[in-house]
């Protein structure tokens, strides 16, 4: 991992494709869904006219994932921020 990757990392999900694309936040969880099997929503998030949305969407989970976390599993989940 380089440092830059490593920075960027910490304000957002990111994935490196294998032709070496790098994507990041929205663009990357919609790369994932595409890959795990979910093509359609996949595709429809990466669609110019969905991608301020989904980048919006990812904004307001990731700032607020210590509590999307409680909800989602309790007091089981632990905001390890460091």
């Amino acid at each position: 991992m380089t440092p830059t990757l490593r920075d960027q990392s910490r304000k957002a999900v990111q994935v490196v494709t294998s032709d070496g694309k790098i994507l990041s936040a929205g663009a990357a969880c919609a790369f994932v869904l595409e890959q795990i099997g979910y093509r359609r929503l996949g595709r429809f998030m990466m669609w110019q006219g969905a991608r301020p949305i989904v980048e919006w969407g990812y904004r307001r989970a990731a700032n607020n994932r210590s509590w999307i976390g409680r909800l989602i599993f309790g007091k089981q989940c632990i905001d390890n921020e460091s």
